[in-house]
C-alpha cells in the first residue's frame, strides 16, 4: 500500500494522487492527519533492534510496517481540538508530546519518498523566507533585499505574472520551466542540494541575463509537474 499523508484541507495532494492513479497506480490510498491523530489503536517503537508502527484507523484500514510499502507525507501540522480537554496551563506540554511522538512515526516510516520529517517540519524544513534567501544566493540566484521596517518584514517587488516555477525533486528538475530557463535549472539543483530535501517548488523570474529568486516551498503545488517527474515518483514507490 503507497500512503498519501495530508491534511484534510491539501487538495494539492488530492492532486498528486489523481495523477499517480492516471499512471497507472491502483494501490495508492490517500490518510488524512485525524485519521492518524485519532486512530482507535495506536503503536509505535523499536522491537528486536527494528522500528515498528501500528495503527488500527476507524475504517479498519490497518496502517503498520506490515502493510505500507511507501509513503508520500504532505502533513504540516497537526489537529489540537482535543488538547483542550487538558488544562490551559498543560496544553503546550501535551502538544509538544504529541508533535514528538508524531516526528518519530514519520521518522520510521518506509520508503519516505518526499521530505524527512524532523522537528523543524514534518515534511520538510519549514524556513523562512531570509532562509531561503539566504540558501538561494549561494546557489547563484541574485536575490533582492530584506528588511524590517515598523517591525514587518519588508521583501522585495516583482511583478507576479513574470514569475515562473520549477519542481526539484532528488536532484532532478521538472516542469515547463525547467526546459525554457537552462540558468535557473541550475539555480533550483543548487538550491534543491544546499537544503537538503527530497523535494522543493522554487519560483522565480528571469529578465534574460540574471536569475532572481522569488521564494520556495516544500509543499508543491504539483501544477508544473509533468509526466517525467510522475514517472520519477512511480519508479520509486
Amino acid at each position: 500500500m503507497v500512503c498519501i499523508l495530508l491534511n484534510k484541507e491539501d487538495v494539492d495532494g488530492v492532486k498528486l494522487s489523481r495523477m499517480l492513479q492516471n499512471a497507472g497506480r491502483r494501490d495508492v490510498k490517500l490518510i488524512s492527519v485525524e485519521e492518524l491523530v485519532y486512530a482507535p489503536s495506536f503503536s509505535c517503537g523499536f522491537k528486536n533492534g527494528k522500528a515498528f508502527f501500528s495503527l488500527q484507523l476507524f475504517n479498519g484500514v490497518e496502517f503498520s510496517n506490515k502493510t505500507v510499502t511507501a509513503v508520500i507525507n504532505r502533513i504540516q501540522q497537526l489537529p489540537f481540538e482535543h488538547t483542550q480537554r487538558f488544562k490551559a496551563a498543560d496544553q503546550a506540554y501535551v502538544k509538544a508530546e504529541l508533535d514528538a511522538t508524531f516526528v518519530f512515526l514519520f521518522s520510521i516510516l518506509p520508503n519516505t519518498i518526499f521530505n524527512i520529517s524532523t522537528p523543524a517540519g514534518f515534511c520538510g524544513r519549514q524556513r523562512s523566507l531570509m532562509e531561503w534567501q539566504v540558501l538561494a544566493a549561494k546557489s547563484g540566484f541574485k536575490t533582492g533585499a530584506l528588511y524590517y521596517e515598523n517591525k514587518l518584514l519588508q521583501t522585495p517587488e516583482y511583478s507576479v505574472g513574470r514569475v515562473q516555477s520549477i519542481l526539484y525533486f532528488r536532484g532532478k528538475c521538472y516542469g515547463p520551466a525547467a526546459v525554457s530557463f537552462p540558468q535557473a535549472v541550475s539555480c533550483c539543483t543548487a538550491l534543491g542540494q544546499l537544503s537538503k530535501e527530497n523535494i522543493v517548488e522554487i519560483f522565480f523570474w528571469d529578465d534574460g541575463d540574471e536569475t532572481f529568486f522569488a521564494s520556495a516551498t516544500t509543499q508543491p503545488s504539483f501544477k508544473n509537474a509533468d509526466g517525467d517527474f510522475i514517472n520519477a515518483i512511480n519508479l520509486l514507490l
